[in-house]
């Protein structure tokens, strides 16, 4: 069932192989009277009352299956989902064998934790998407963190006030959007304003220009109410300001205090030059901006939550990851391998003579090791046991020897390394074996992990085909939110006929 990508695929796949494998008339998985999936019935028609009938609690069942008769088999419950069965019935009245019906129920185990590992990853990417419309919502104030960021580096470079002035006008102007803006300091003393920065359409040249506060128009506006405010039209604009606006085509604006230590500083005004005013909200984004410290603060808190918050839900997924793990390996795989040495005891005790019986307990012994391979496989993919036992060094090794490919290996590494970068290096080296021999056509992998400046350094390069695309569904870029979390970096380098390189770069501790 490794191939199975949902909840209801791994139910399906189940069915299937359980009636594959015993070579039954019908399978199936019923919940409370609603059948989840079925094998053996005519497509499209209503699920017979018999099945839908199946409990938890009776071991067998008597089903009429159209086409082919009373057939029996073996019920065996599911702990996930709560109440489910899985039933396996074959034509005729004996049924199936009890080494049959334990093979059953081994493989209702099986399925039960597939379909909650599953589950998990379902949730872990309904997180995900949640991470993601956050930060969707959130998208204005990041283009308005990013101008604040590159005010702030100007503020530590102490370049000069109207280098300063100049850059602050133009990421205003630009994150409303607005045509033109112009920033000004007031001088209460003479009842004026002086231009200080100046940027868009008309307003070149303005920085310089002193206004007296008068009449009516942004500027005195914003110096009498000390609070964002708005002109939708400047056709009615007095004053030396006002006429400045309309010459250099003003329509509209909306200006902002600039406030200093409680007091007021000046303003900043962003303008229209087209019949559309500014939108309803460029008073309160704009007011925003002028205030850098606080809305910087703020936004840091932000995105300090939001690594949290993957970060929790990272280590929660990696807990449940390996008590499932866990669960499969000290559970359900010992008792297969119980069972398979039994089969092997029973085959030996046969008398000589019981050739066709021989041959069906070999046929089950074959099956059971299918299902011990493919239960081994899905516990790999949970979480990697020899990672935690022996390392990254060792759980590296056993990826290359997997491969399927030649794989050079350059892992310098040797001691251990903090849980969380060994688990995803784990999974980005993993995920990125899996697409090269899957799609690369590739010929020689190799390996790069090595420590560097505080941190892991992870490399995979493949001699492909290249050409990959990450944002058409791979799951190297659904790691990237684990990478976040720990503040490092991942980039997909894959040119046309040039290979697949795919490098990540992992803080070894917080905020190295």
């Amino acid at each position: 069932m490794s191939s199975a990508d949902s909840e209801d695929s791994a139910a399906t796949i189940a069915a299937e192989r359980a009636a594959e494998s015993l070579d039954a008339e019908v399978a199936a998985i019923v919940r409370a009277g609603e059948v989840l999936t079925s094998v053996g019935y005519p497509e499209h028609a209503p699920p017979p009352e018999d099945l839908r009938s199946l409990r938890p609690g009776n071991p067998t069942c008597h089903l009429d299956v159209p086409g082919v008769g009373v057939c029996v088999g073996t019920v065996a419950a599911l702990e996930y989902p709560s109440g489910a069965v899985l039933a396996v019935a074959r034509g005729g009245v004996a049924g199936l064998t009890t080494e049959e019906a334990a093979l059953v129920r081994g493989m209702a185990r099986v399925t039960e934790l597939t379909m909650q590992m599953l589950r998990l990853l379902g949730d872990e990417r309904a997180a995900r998407e949640t991470s993601e419309a956050h930060a969707a919502e959130n998208a204005r104030l990041l283009a308005t963190q990013a101008a604040l960021r590159r005010v702030a580096t100007l503020v530590a470079r102490a370049v000069p006030a109207e280098e300063l002035f100049a850059a602050v006008t133009e990421e205003a102007g630009r994150i409303l959007p607005a045509d033109a803006a112009t920033m000004m300091c007031y001088d209460r003393s003479a009842r004026a304003a002086t231009i200080v920065g100046s940027w868009g359409a008309g307003a070149e040249g303005l920085a310089g220009t002193r206004l007296p506060l008068e009449g009516r128009n942004a500027a005195v506006l914003v110096y009498e109410c000390e609070a964002p405010i708005r002109v939708d039209d400047y056709a009615d604009a007095t004053g030396q300001g006002g006429e400045i606006a309309r010459s250099i085509g003003y329509r509209s604006a909306v200006g902002a205090p600039i406030v200093v230590e409680g007091h007021l500083w000046g303003a900043i005004i962003a303008a229209s030059t087209t019949a559309e005013p500014l939108g309803p909200d460029t008073e309160a984004r704009l007011s925003d901006f002028t205030e850098l410290v606080a809305t910087a603060i703020a936004n840091a808190e932000s995105r300090a939550a939001l690594t949290a918050s993957r970060t929790r839900v990272i280590a929660t997924a990696d807990e449940t990851r390996r008590r499932i793990e866990r669960d499969l390996h000290d559970g359900i795989q010992q008792r297969l391998v119980s069972l398979s040495i039994d089969l092997r005891t029973f085959a030996d005790e046969l008398p000589g003579e019981r050739t066709d019986l021989a041959g069906r307990v070999a046929q089950l012994r074959q099956t059971l090791s299918t299902v011990l391979d493919e239960l081994q496989e899905i516990a790999r993919g949970v979480h990697p046991a020899v990672l935690a036992k022996g390392g990254l060094h060792a759980a590296i090794g056993a990826l290359a020897r997997r491969a399927g490919l030649p794989v050079e290996l350059n892992v310098r590494p040797s001691a251990r390394l903090p849980e969380s970068v060994e688990v995803a290096a784990y999974y980005i080296i993993c995920e990125a074996l899996t697409n090269a021999a899957k799609h690369a056509q590739a010929s020689l992998i190799r390996i790069d992990v090595e420590t560097r400046d505080g941190s892991l350094c992870v490399g995979v390069h493949d001699d492909g085909v290249g050409g990959a695309d990450a944002r058409r569904g791979s799951g190297i870029l659904g790691l990237s939110d684990r990478v976040d979390a720990l503040g490092g970096s991942l980039v997909v380098h894959s040119p046309p006929n040039g290979g697949t390189s795919v490098t990540a770069l992992l803080p070894l501790s917080p905020g190295a």
